[in-house]
């Protein structure tokens, strides 16, 4: 996918359960529950003519600072009130929703990757592009879930049922 700005709509929602993550600070691992949101920007590969999608994941947190609440912040162009985030965010109600997508090229190991730096609120006079008919989701988020779930399991084995993040399945 191109470096860019795009009229772009969100076409998925994973949720991909829980995932361990590592405290900065005190090295100690802890679980989290984790999503992802695809996007579609109207643009197609040039040798397989098949359509491109970009995909960001998130640790399901919304303190103030938090990836995910400042992600979601600015695709609204708001912020949350107490209590809409009281009352709990509906993360999958954002598919089929528009927005302006940020593209920006990332490198490691000598590949270049494509990563959604943000999304904001539809520019106007842009529309967003319909979601293709046939899309489907990548298998890449079936086999993370899994590798999660393999994860979690072994924190459970070493240090006991994690508490609940409050993150529930959808």
């Amino acid at each position: 996918h191109e470096a860019g700005s795009f009229a772009g709509v969100c076409c998925d929602f994973i949720n991909l359960g829980y995932r361990v993550r590592e405290d900065q600070k005190t090295k100690k691992p802890y679980v989290v529950g984790a999503i992802a949101y695809t996007f579609f920007c109207g643009e197609t590969d040039p040798e397989s003519g098949r359509p491109l999608y970009l995909s960001r994941e998130f640790d399901v947190r919304l303190s103030e600072n938090a990836n995910l609440r400042k992600f979601l912040e600015g695709w609204r162009g708001a912020k949350y009130t107490t209590e809409e985030l009281e009352a709990g965010i509906p993360f999958h109600k954002a598919v089929g929703r528009g927005g302006t997508v940020a593209v920006i090229h990332n490198e490691s190991k000598g590949v270049t990757y494509a990563n959604i730096e943000s999304v904001k609120p539809m520019a106007k006079g842009l529309v967003a592009p319909a979601i293709p008919a046939d899309f489907k989701r990548a298998e890449f988020w079936d086999k993370t879930k899994q590798k999660y779930a393999e994860q979690v399991a072994e924190y459970d084995r070493r240090y006991g049922t994690p508490p609940s993040t409050g993150h529930e399945e959808t």
